[in-house]
């Protein structure tokens, strides 16, 4: 019998400069450097299209990584088309989105996730890690140096179910049992907060706050005052 905490990723342990749209520009910048472009206008072309925005419909039928991207593939050509690339640059350009992505001199560990981490461990509690995310997740947090800190880490572009549908808290409740006592921690409301209280599991949102969220830390500090409580 453990304790676990589930933790979301991206805006929670970790951050990426830009986001996604700060890849897609950054790919695009070193390409034709004098296009007049702004990262916020490739940002107005990505508010649908990935799996995270269709938290409902399941994508079991994707079962590998490479599949995976080629569906993002389609989603960065169209944002390159929609500001004015021809089809046959925005594809190119699509294909050095992953490596962009990835490129870890863009990544950066929160200064309290380590010391926090190495606290909560030291009182009992097993990390997980829940994100809807990119097939290598586990990579990029090996490559991070946290992956020592993770019993395990589920992100769903494996699962095939993106938070905060409870297919995903399903499947990993049914995979670390037995449990006696599991919360779940992260930066978005809805995914991470309303996702995980719909199936019993209470949660508290971090780095943000949020009116009707029960448990707000606005960083990790006090994570362990709430988790006693």
């Amino acid at each position: 019998m453990s304790r676990y905490l589930l933790w979301d990723f991206d805006g929670t342990l970790a951050y990426r400069e830009g986001m996604w749209s700060g890849a897609l520009f950054d790919v695009l910048n070193k390409a034709c450097p004098t296009l007049t472009v702004t990262r916020e206008d490739l940002r107005n072309q990505l508010s649908s299209g990935f799996f995270w925005h269709s938290p409902e419909k399941a994508h079991l039928h994707i079962q590998t990584a490479e599949q995976w991207w080629a569906e993002m593939n389609s989603v960065f050509t169209q944002a390159y088309q929609a500001i004015g690339i021809h089809e046959t640059m925005a594809l190119s350009l699509a294909g050095e989105v992953r490596k962009q992505y990835r490129d870890l001199a863009y990544w950066h560990v929160y200064s309290d996730v380590v010391p926090m981490l190495t606290k909560l461990s030291t009182q009992g509690w097993k990390h997980v890690v829940l994100s809807n995310h990119i097939p290598e997740l586990e990579d990029l947090i090996s490559d991070l140096g946290l992956n020592n800190f993770f019993y395990r880490v589920y992100t769903s572009a494996k699962m095939g179910y993106e938070k905060p549908n409870a297919k995903t808290y399903q499947i990993v409740l049914e995979d670390i049992d037995p449990v006696t006592s599991v919360w779940m921690i992260g930066d978005n409301p809805v995914a991470d907060v309303q996702g995980a209280e719909a199936v019993g599991i209470p949660a508290i949102l971090v780095r943000k706050i949020h009116d009707g969220v029960n448990h707000v830390c606005s960083d990790l500090t006090n994570l362990p005052n709430i988790l006693k409580g």
